[in-house]
């Protein structure tokens, strides 16, 4: 099925890297290519993926098998086009070949070079045996989408017009130059020369397109992910050769491989160990009615996966404090132990949870199955040093570190759901890395509803279709959780409620009455703090702990100050500014001081464990407030919770785009009964209709236009398109003092320290380190705003980053003030929509 590069070569003293003391030839890296291919294709079980996709494609049988090779030739043939003499002579310090002779050839270019050879290699084969258009077609429109992957090996991905463009110049360029074609064997040689088809241009390419509709138009998905498999394994097959030459062997790529050991360990928790304890007697949690709830639904839930198992996305809907976290690792294990399955990833829409599940996991699993943080927070793990204690690396410990970063080569990953759609979707070579590795995965899903409706029927469309192909497991939860599947185009398509009847458990006393419910402050025509104030103060106790939650950052700032002035009794404010050292010191407090108010925004809401008496929210949207609302009595031990809900800021300000704020309890009065009764499926019926009402319209925004960018690889805008953040926001690193595991440490030296790493003169995979470490300090003092930042006040600006010296002047009462650097910055701000 390969190629033999041998073959194509008439020169074959032609290097493809060289160290200090080393050169290997370009017939060793391919034949490294070609090995670290078979063992990605063996490990991560690639090739009855991209068999099926093929298999899948409208399209005559007859071709299929030549796609198939194409595509695998396509990674072998990757790096022909570093025979060019330039890149020889100028790259590889090639003594055999005189520069002189080759004056005609300007760059040492080699992607693009490469891409012609293979196109044109191909394109021959194809004209010789193929003659239908039906046939012809679109053969050669795979061959020049693999063609296009082997030009941008170096690159991101970009869109196909482009290339057509630079492939017709590259290929006059090589045609007057009999030089360069010298150095082909002559087969090769002969095949470009008589190559006048004109296949390389916008005219042709635009003729194969439309003789290739019927795949464009109904294999969209199957076509992009090929596309996608395809450039992935040319980069990570293309990255491990090369790193086997620079540092050795590759041997471990972060699979699950004990999983007996695994599952032992998380069976000998006392949670499991109780739980099966109730199996033989459901006395066991008699004193204890919260954790017989927990166990029903637990063993439930693991009954209707062992039942479904050959199934591939499960919903797990349950009320908040019902122990979803310890069923859906059970549930990942159960899938882990079934099915071929080699990689498990919790997936969070923020830090916080992220950052409070890892601690949890960690005591579960311990090194059996260390789970390891991927974002933007966590420095780069290393698994030789788990303890993170200070110890001098060697360049090849860096460029270990390095490579088990940007490949996800950990069996158990806690990550962000960007980081996730960054893997599915973005145009980047790094996106294409941890791409493969995203088979063969159990991916746990939490809070899906946080992600951006407007998306919601493009995901579980790719959902649906990443699951078949990809050998992928979902498992997705929430106390509101959104059946995405009703949205799906294919009715067909099977997913599994792993709870049959959530109303058993969501209208159990113990959850539903766990907190009584009050409007009254919404009939008032006008709300002010005052009336906030004076409600709290006639409505509450002096001992009860309240959450107070805005949706405006400034509401939420403002109110803080104005109680600290109005009440003696203490509060606390924690907004997304806050750093992880900041939010923690205040969580902990909500679990030890009486008489404690905390006031918020909604980064409250979603899973962070706290536990209050009485709430207090600005309305939003149904899902924040049944969110917000497992904020309190999570426990389900108090007596007369309560939470009162108030509009002080109107949510369609704050959430303009999202389908939800239309059907907010003060417009939309049936969803109060809605929420009491805990049923969402009537509001999400309504939410589900109007995001498709919205999708269905002739406008850039609409799902037909994201559909044809998809179906025309225009990978940019697809990776821009399916972004879950609108990200106009940049960052400011503020000098002030923080006290940094128990020691005292000023912004101003992370800052010097972060400036040092970037001017030192060290090794690419060292300096990746340490950057990753010195962001992390770098948090603790960082802020993002959504505004431009009009005059240049600060001092020093590197990258997207201004810091200013002063930090300490944009602080109030302990707090970071948006309106306080507004003050100082005097710039031009876009219209503020700062929710978190």
């Amino acid at each position: 099925m390969y190629i033999d590069m041998g073959n194509l070569l008439n020169e074959k003293t032609v290097y493809a890297h060289l160290s200090e003391d080393k050169k290997e030839t370009l017939i060793e890296h391919t034949e490294l290519t070609k090995k670290y291919l078979n063992k990605i294709l063996e490990d991560k079980k690639i090739k009855k993926i991209i068999d099926d996709l093929i298999i899948n494609l409208e399209i005559k049988e007859n071709i299929k098998s030549l796609i198939n090779e194409m595509f695998y030739n396509a990674i072998i043939l990757h790096d022909i086009g570093k025979i060019n003499p330039l890149f020889q002579i100028e790259k590889m310090s090639n003594k055999g070949l005189n520069k002189e002779k080759y004056k005609n050839i300007n760059s040492t270019d080699h992607s693009i070079i490469s891409s012609i050879i293979y196109s044109i290699y191909y394109i021959e084969k194809i004209l010789k045996n193929y003659r239908s258009n039906d046939e012809k077609y679109p053969l050669i429109y795979f061959n020049l989408l693999f063609s296009y992957n082997i030009s941008r090996h170096h690159s991101n991905l970009e869109n196909m017009d482009e290339f057509i463009d630079k492939m017709s110049n590259y290929y006059n360029k090589i045609l007057n130059n009999k030089e360069f074609l010298d150095l082909l064997s002559e087969d090769i040689k002969n095949t470009i020369v008589s190559n006048e088809h004109g296949y390389f241009s916008q005219k042709s390419y635009y003729k194969i397109e439309r003789n290739s509709e019927k795949i464009i138009k109904e294999n969209y998905i199957e076509n992009i992910l090929l596309t996608k498999l395809n450039y992935s394994l040319i980069v990570s097959s293309d990255y491990y050769a090369t790193y086997e030459f620079f540092n050795g062997e590759i041997t471990d790529i972060g699979l699950i491989d004990k999983k007996e050991q695994i599952i032992e360990n998380y069976q000998s928790t006392e949670i499991y160990k109780n739980i099966e304890k109730y199996k033989n007697n459901e006395m066991n949690f008699e004193k204890m009615p919260i954790n017989k709830l927990r166990t029903e639904m637990f063993l439930e839930s693991e009954n209707e996966l062992k039942q479904n198992i050959e199934k591939d996305i499960f919903y797990l809907e349950a009320p908040t404090g019902s122990g979803k976290t310890n069923t859906s690792i059970n549930l990942a294990l159960n899938l882990l132990e079934v099915n071929k399955m080699d990689k498990i990833i919790y997936v969070f829409p923020f830090n916080t949870l992220v950052e409070q599940t890892y601690e949890i996991l960690k005591e579960i699993f311990g090194q059996e199955l260390d789970p390891v943080v991927i974002n933007s927070l966590t420095g780069y793990y290393d698994k030789k040093n788990e303890k993170e204690s200070e110890i001098e690396y060697s360049k090849s410990d860096y460029d270990q570190i390095l490579l088990d970063r940007i490949f996800w080569h950990y069996p158990f990953i806690i990550t962000t759901h960007v980081n996730l759609f960054q893997a599915f979707f973005g145009n980047s070579r790094n996106a294409h890395y941890s791409l493969l590795h995203l088979t063969n995965s159990i991916i746990i899903i939490d809070e899906i509803q946080s992600y951006k409706n407007s998306l919601w029927e493009d995901i579980i469309n790719y959902f649906d279709k990443f699951a078949k192909y990809l050998n992928i497991k979902f498992i997705i939860m929430s106390a509101t959780l959104p059946k995405l599947d009703k949205m799906l185009e294919n009715k067909k398509s099977d997913f599994v409620d792993l709870i049959k009847d959530p109303e058993k458990y969501f209208e159990n006393p113990l959850f539903k009455n766990r907190v009584n419910l009050n409007f009254d402050l919404l009939k008032e025509e006008e709300i002010t703090f005052e009336t906030l104030k004076n409600h709290l103060l006639k409505n509450t106790k002096t001992t009860d702990k309240i959450l107070i939650e805005f949706i405006e950052k400034k509401e939420a700032f403002n109110f803080y100050n104005y109680l600290k002035k109005e009440l003696e009794r203490e509060a606390e404010l924690i907004t997304s500014d806050d750093n992880p050292i900041e939010r923690q010191r205040i969580i902990s407090k909500t679990k030890n001081k009486e008489g404690f108010i905390l006031i918020s925004t909604q980064v409250i809401e979603a899973g962070v464990d706290i536990d209050m008496d009485v709430g207090y929210k600005n309305i939003g949207y149904l899902d924040n407030e049944e969110q917000f609302l497992g904020r309190i009595n999570r426990s389900s031990k108090k007596k007369n919770a309560r939470a009162y809900f108030f509009k002080i800021t109107d949510p369609k300000k704050i959430y303009k785009n999202d389908a939800r704020t239309l059907f907010n309890i003060l417009e939309y009065p049936e969803n109060i009964d809605n929420l009491i009764n805990k049923n969402f499926n009537d509001y999400y019926k309504n939410v589900f209709q109007k995001i498709k009402k919205t999708n269905q319209k002739h406008n850039e925004n609409s799902i037909e236009n994201r559909k044809i960018k998809i179906k025309y690889l225009d990978f940019r805008a697809i990776s821009n398109d399916m972004k879950l953040i609108d990200d106009q926001k940049i960052q400011i690193f503020l000098n002030f003092e923080e006290i940094i595991d128990g020691e005292k440490i000023s912004g101003e030296d992370v800052w010097q320290d972060f400036k040092e790493i970037l001017e030192e003169d060290m090794e690419y995979s060292k300096k990746k380190y340490k950057l990753s470490k010195i962001y992390q300090k770098m948090s603790y003092f960082m802020k993002q705003i959504n505004k431009y930042i009009k005059k240049e006040n600060y001092i020093e600006k590197i990258g997207e980053i201004y810091y200013y010296s002063n930090g300490e002047i944009f602080f109030e009462n302990g707090k970071f003030s948006i309106e306080k650097f507004k003050d100082f910055e005097k710039g031009d701000f876009i219209p503020e929509n700062d929710i978190l």
